[in-house]
């Protein structure tokens, strides 16, 4: 298992995140991972992490399957928790 804390900035996306993430565990570019969206949809990723109406942080947990690791995203206010398991 690897957990990866990143922090973001306020333009980057929870997918761009994990891609990036996962690409540097395998030692690959980004861009020669297969594309998330066969395993995840991007835009609802990004949604369930996005700041509520209030702009009050998000916090929860979602995992799922990608390239050739069990992720897990986790987020307590503005730090996100990438954990990558194979």
């Amino acid at each position: 298992m690897r957990e990866i804390t990143v922090e973001t900035q306020a333009d980057d996306s929870v997918s761009t995140v994990v891609v990036e993430a996962v690409a540097e565990a395998v030692g690959v570019d980004a861009t020669a991972l297969p594309p998330l969206y066969e395993r995840v949809d991007p835009d609802a990723l990004d949604a369930v992490f996005a700041p509520t109406a209030t702009g009050a942080p998000r916090t929860g947990e979602i995992q799922f399957s990608y390239s050739e690791y069990v992720v897990t995203v986790g987020c307590d206010g503005d730090e996100i928790a990438i954990t990558l398991d194979t």
